[in-house]
């Protein structure tokens, strides 16, 4: 399709957008891929500096835009989400300046520089737990990695993940809590050699 002719009015929604920036149907899936996966922290980022949830919608979307718009500069050995965290946090930013200028107040530069340091921070030390987390849940055996992964994993409930199994529910909660207790203390050995 060249890019300036109108995709067909039966086309999928992101054909419009594909013509606009000139992407390929591949590129367009494997952006709607990286950006399900990173959905929820996208979410959380903007979220953290727009607290209207009407406003937070207006600012994904627009966040979301400006990474299509930007996906051909991302580097694909760079982690994506961490790209498109900060593409959103900056999106929140411009919203924010935006608000105070059309209100005539709000949070000042450096307070919205501040709470986007505390909140990239906090986001760097989260995907840090989390690879840390893989290796905790390595170090455990089998049968717990499966009980794990199959209470908590899947839309199996606790309670009757013990009733397939004959077990005691109280049995399988105590069980859940302390392996939750082992990998909290894991990660946090592991936080404490890093530093």
């Amino acid at each position: 399709m060249h890019p300036a002719q109108a995709p067909p009015a039966d086309a999928p929604p992101w054909e419009s957008a594909r013509a606009i920036e000139n992407l390929t149907p591949a590129e367009c899936r494997r952006f709607a891929e990286l950006v399900a996966e990173a959905y929820p922290e996208l979410h959380r980022v903007v979220a953290g500096l727009v607290t209207n949830p009407h406003d937070l919608d207006d600012v994904l979307q627009d966040a979301i835009l400006k990474i299509f718009r930007n996906f051909r500069k991302y580097n694909p050995e760079r982690g994506f989400r961490g790209w498109a965290c900060t593409i959103a946090l900056n999106a929140a930013r411009d919203f924010l300046r935006a608000q105070r200028v059309r209100r005539g107040f709000g949070l000042s530069d450096e307070l919205i520089q501040q709470l986007m340091s505390v909140s990239g921070g906090t986001y760097e030390l989260a995907e840090l737990r989390i690879e840390l987390l893989h290796g905790c849940l390595a170090a455990l055996s089998k049968g717990d990695q499966q009980m794990l992964w199959e209470c908590y994993g899947t839309d199996v409930a606790a309670a009757e993940w013990a009733r397939r199994r004959g077990k005691r529910e109280n049995a399988v909660y105590s069980r859940l809590r302390r392996l939750r207790e082992r990998l909290f203390d894991c990660i946090n050995d592991k936080l404490g050699e890093s530093s």
